[in-house]
């Protein structure tokens, strides 16, 4: 789908969507997704090695530091066929929350992004815009409700994936509340087994060339896709189970901690 040329209209066009996607969701008994996991002992031995073991170590005496974390984060998670809604929404869903439990989701501290990037015979109905999320549950239903196409059924494919990357240059979309002075800026890009096309590996070079974001791709349970994925990425993890995500949680959000108190940008 192509980007609208009249950022407000399609804005509110977005909401309406949204608001009925999220409708529909409830109908079909998402489940509640309130209770995330807060169990923060982590066994190094348990994440078989995928991610650095000193990344690892527990997060609790990181929770002062974290609630005056600033950042600029934009989520694009794939919703295609390639990640089924029975099988990984909850899951999925639990992982990025998971990253930001510790955080001020807010327009002044953590400000957040959201867009899905659907299979290519669904429609793109998420706008992505900072400044629209003052805490964890509009959040977290939006991530949820995103993997329940309105159309009923996921389609295969992520053609769509490269347009929406190409927000993170858009300098209508950039008004809506990045901020220069707030780091680390992230591009999370969360998705299984689909493969980025040749114009989205393009797309998301500009965006890592540009430096306004660096772009972190995270797989679930990976096949032959990897090296197309890294191609797309400034830091790549893949992870195998949900130990794995769940370590990996407490990794990212510690470095993104690190970075935001040193005011400097992700490092890999």
């Amino acid at each position: 789908m192509g980007l609208m040329k009249n950022y407000s209209i399609y804005f509110l066009f977005s909401i309406l969507l949204i608001y009925f996607s999220t409708i529909k969701s409830s109908n079909e008994n998402i489940k509640n997704i309130n209770n995330i996991d807060m169990e923060w002992g982590i066994k190094v031995e348990e994440t078989n090695g995928e991610m650095d073991k000193m990344l690892l170590e527990s997060f609790s005496n990181q929770n002062e530091l974290a609630s005056n974390t600033k950042a600029n984060i934009f989520i694009i998670n794939d919703v295609s066929s390639s990640v089924p809604a029975s099988k990984y929404a909850d899951t999925l869903t639990n992982f990025l929350m998971n990253i930001f439990i510790n955080f001020e989701i807010n327009p002044k501290y953590i400000n957040i992004a959201f867009s899905p990037s659907p299979g290519d015979s669904n429609l793109w109905v998420y706008l992505p815009t900072f400044n629209m999320y003052n805490d964890t549950t509009l959040l977290r239903n939006n991530i949820n409700s995103s993997y329940y196409p309105i159309e009923g059924q996921q389609s295969h494919g992520q053609k769509q994936l490269g347009s929406i990357i190409q927000f993170a240059l858009n300098p209508e979309f950039l008004k809506t509340g990045y901020d220069g002075s707030y780091k680390p800026h992230i591009i999370f890009y969360l998705t299984t087994t689909s493969s980025p096309d040749s114009d989205t590996i393009k797309q998301a070079q500009k965006v890592i060339n540009n430096g306004k974001f660096k772009i972190i791709t995270i797989a679930y349970q990976p096949t032959d896709n990897v090296e197309s994925l890294e191609k797309m990425s400034s830091c790549f993890f893949k992870a195998t189970n949900e130990n794995n995500l769940l370590s990996l949680s407490i990794a990212l959000s510690r470095k993104i901690t690190t970075a935001s108190s040193t005011g400097t940008e992700y490092q890999c």
